[in-house]
């Protein structure tokens, strides 16, 4: 997952190239799956995104299925949410906080995804009015998983430093990004290795450099 923020990670070719019988894990694969999640197109995605000649009609493809999977995670998380709301975590039965952790999981995955690649695509083409409004409004819902996701802090919640990283990477809203910092520093006390405002700068630095690209190509 780090490897779409951080540009040191470079993820081996093989993993979005398995063997068959991986891809498909027989014949009770489950047909309800979230397709972005899955481990060949997680990689790929990444490897997409570093590649030198963006290939935007690729990406755009990419991005579409990903705001399906977006929208279809979000219901799932709605109903276990509702299911949830107003009682204490540790008063949840043990399968509804794992279940409830994992769609999170999954929903900021999609959200840290659709935030990048929107982005990518909105240095491309800056006057595509929808995909801003599309990028503000991933940002609102990281903002608002954030939040929700603290309660199982630390290791239910250790990827959202990730979502925080892109959210605050993509936005322009001086008072969202203040929040989202703060957030981001507060998570970060979790686990200390990770300089996430540092990698926040480079993913930042890394989608200007697509505007540039692009505006000369």
């Amino acid at each position: 997952m780090e490897s779409f923020v951080n540009p040191k990670i470079q993820l081996d070719p093989r993993l979005w190239t398995p063997p068959e019988t991986v891809v498909s894990q027989g014949p009770h694969r489950e047909e309800s799956a979230i397709q972005s999640l899955e481990l060949p197109n997680l990689a790929r995605v990444s490897a997409l995104l570093k590649d030198r000649e963006l290939k935007f009609p690729e990406i755009q493809s990419v991005y579409q299925v990903m705001r399906a999977d977006c929208a279809k995670t979000k219901h799932a998380l709605s109903q276990i949410w509702e299911v949830a709301l107003g009682i204490p975590t540790k008063s949840l039965a043990l399968p509804v906080r794992r279940l409830h952790v994992r769609y999170q999981t999954a929903y900021g995955t999609l959200l840290m995804l659709a935030i990048i690649l929107n982005a990518t695509l909105l240095m491309h083409n800056p006057s595509d009015r929808s995909l801003a409004e599309e990028s503000a409004l991933f940002v609102d819902e990281v903002i608002a998983l954030a939040q929700q996701a603290s309660q199982y802090r630390p290791l239910g919640s250790s990827g959202t430093p990730l979502y925080l990283v892109a959210a605050s990477a993509v936005s322009n809203d001086v008072p969202k990004q203040i929040q989202l910092e703060k957030m981001l520093a507060e998570y970060g006390t979790d686990f200390t290795s990770t300089r996430w405002l540092h990698i926040t700068n480079k993913l930042r630095a890394k989608l200007r450099k697509f505007k540039f690209d692009s505006s000369n190509s």
